[in-house]
């Protein structure tokens, strides 16, 4: 996550729009690995039918929660 963050302030800075889509690229790249293996993660430690509800949901929430506890 340290080096999508780098790419993200690249894009930030980028000059022109080749740069711009480059550094998004690669960002994009490295930040959809961690959403994909943390779902997969959950599947394996918990059992989804029975306990998994509440982590799943949970999961899913983070990314909405983020913004709203930390503001």
């Amino acid at each position: 996550m340290p080096l999508s963050l780098a790419f993200t302030a690249g894009a930030g800075a980028a000059q022109n729009i080749q740069t711009l889509i480059m550094y998004r690229l690669l960002t994009d790249i490295l930040r959809t690995t961690p959403l994909a293996i943390g779902a997969r993660t959950i599947s394996d430690i918990w059992d989804v039918e029975k306990d998994g509800g509440v982590a799943a949901i949970l999961f899913i929430i983070a990314p909405f929660l983020g913004p709203c506890l930390g503001g």
